[in-house]
């Protein structure tokens, strides 16, 4: 959670690990993932939107 708020980037938190969801909270996570599934779709969600025109 320090790299990714020293990198200003969105900090996520994976509950499926070592540290409990209130630990990630306490971290800084911005999001918590439930499963290793819901990487991809999190983390597209966070992706700023483009113009294409």
């Amino acid at each position: 959670m320090t790299a990714a708020r020293a990198a200003g980037v969105v900090a996520l938190g994976a509950i499926w690990g070592w540290h409990p969801p209130a630990a990630l909270r306490a971290a800084g996570a911005d999001h918590l993932l439930s499963e290793p599934a819901s990487i991809g779709p999190s983390l597209l969600h966070h992706l700023p939107l483009t113009d294409s025109a």
